[in-house]
């Protein structure tokens, strides 16, 4: 008696009426049956047994924890998936840096959330203990936890055997420890290579890249797709004395001269081969003129030791060009992450004209920078609570220094008081409850009790999630 609608039978006439099966029996096949069926599939036979999972070294958190991390695992619990994530990842952060792993019950549900969240696979990866990875290997649905950086891999039959996420991880590992022997294995496997493959490794060379991976990048240039050509440019771009940087130089130099205190504009006449060999796009955006155009991505590649220093930003602007070469230069400033340049381009861009390229600037700034900035921008009372605001507070690290938290809360006050802006006021409030001090709740709710009905519900809502905060990073320690 093997199949469902024989057990279903037995269980409907009863097993005194159909004798050859106990009841007890019965029940133990039903429950068995009813799992194939949820699957789909009955199991398969002959299987090797898993290894067993690795001993764990780090304590469980403890009960209260526990609980939290199953409602922000859950997104049937906690409604707002935007402040759940951040929480989540604040608690993944909270757990590792005090040595407490995830419950092993709750490890199903973190790596289901890897899949969709990839910036909470490094959090997930450090809070989920040894026995993570050993989980990860029973369903290929999680094997992306081999790609997170810092994961070891074990044996050559990850490169030769195994999934797209352990060759990803053999090479990350291999490059860490022996660059060329990484570039070498991806070398002699290039050409048989699948194009997604390709883009997925190759961003790999950024670990230990150097002067000897150059030939092999300069080679990529000529790939069909432009993802994998855009990985070799920005490696190559890197490269300091890479010949892509003296060629985007040299082109540069040729649009851009300074004569009597006024920096003068050629922009290229045509985009020829090499040019676009390089990564230069012939067909503009909208709106924008082909030479301007080009103009502005040769500038966003060469390397900005061309101009010397910020101090080039001292000079005027020939009429009509100073958008266009401002744009350029910010690019080149965020890629490189370069703060001096961010920072003079601030104080020369236009934030309506180019919102877009402003934004890109932010991160590349200095901790300190970024909240000089925040603040100054809090205390103004004329200005608006816009994007500007907005950039530069989603950039300041978390959590905001005591004078950040003092002047964001002051600066949202005096908006309420004066009935100015309520959707940014609520945007403004929402970044501040997840990056301001917990201890700060308190005062959240103080200025709640002392603002109008138009207002209150933003403070109530921001002292809720600071004293959430509060709650939840307790229960860690």
């Amino acid at each position: 008696m093997n199949q469902w609608t024989d057990l279903l039978a037995t269980a409907l006439v009863g097993t005194d009426r159909r004798p050859g099966i106990a009841a007890s029996a019965l029940l133990d096949r039903a429950a068995a049956w009813s799992v194939y069926r949820r699957a789909g599939l009955r199991p398969v036979e002959g299987l090797p047994t898993p290894a067993p999972a690795p001993p764990e070294h780090d304590p469980v958190v403890r009960t209260a924890a526990a609980h939290r991390l199953a409602i922000l695992a859950d997104p049937d619990i906690f409604g707002d998936a935007t402040i759940r994530l951040a929480l989540l990842a604040e608690w993944l952060t909270e757990a590792a840096r005090r040595g407490w792993r995830a419950p092993p019950e709750l490890l199903p549900d973190l790596l289901d959330v890897g899949r969709r969240q990839r910036e909470l696979r490094p959090l997930i990866v450090a809070a989920g203990g040894t026995r993570l990875g050993w989980l990860a290997q029973q369903n290929p649905e999680w094997t992306y936890v081999w790609q997170i950086e810092g994961e070891r891999t074990d044996g050559d039959n990850h490169w030769d055997e195994g999934t797209r996420g352990q060759r990803i991880a053999h090479l990350t590992a291999l490059r860490r420890i022996d660059p060329a022997a990484g570039r070498t294995l991806l070398v002699e496997e290039w050409s048989a290579l699948h194009s997604d493959e390709r883009a997925e490794l190759l961003p790999r060379l950024a670990i230990g890249l150097g002067p000897d991976d150059e030939e092999f990048l300069e080679a990529v240039l000529d790939d069909r797709r432009r993802e994998i050509r855009t990985v070799a440019i920005d490696l190559l771009n890197t490269l300091p004395d890479s010949a892509f940087n003296e060629r985007m130089a040299a082109r540069a130099r040729a649009c851009i001269t300074v004569r009597d205190g006024v920096i003068s504009v050629e922009p290229p006449a045509d985009c020829d081969p090499d040019m676009r060999r390089d990564g230069v796009i012939p067909k503009p955006p909208a709106g924008i003129g082909e030479r301007a155009w080009w103009l502005e991505q040769v500038l966003a590649r060469a390397p900005l030791a061309t101009w010397g220093g910020p101090g080039f930003l001292g000079h005027s602007i020939e009429e009509g060009w100073d958008v266009v070469v401002l744009r350029g230069l910010a690019r080149a400033a965020s890629y490189h992450r370069d703060s001096a340049w961010a920072d003079a381009l601030l104080d020369r861009i236009d934030l309506a004209a180019s919102p877009a390229i402003v934004a890109q600037l932010y991160p590349a700034l200095g901790p300190d920078e970024l909240v000089n900035r925040a603040i100054e921008a809090m205390r103004d009372e004329t200005a608006g609570l816009g994007k500007l605001i907005e950039y530069v507070l989603e950039h300041c690290p978390a959590p905001w220094p005591p004078e950040l938290a003092t002047a964001v809360l002051a600066g949202l006050e005096s908006h309420a008081k004066h009935r100015r802006m309520p959707y940014d006021l609520y945007r403004v409030s929402r970044i501040a409850a997840l990056r301001m001090p917990p201890a700060f709740a308190a005062v959240a709710a103080a200025v709640a009790q002392r603002t109008d009905s138009r207002g209150i519900g933003v403070f109530e809502r921001l002292a809720e999630i600071l004293q959430l905060r509060h709650e939840m990073i307790q229960e860690l320690e």
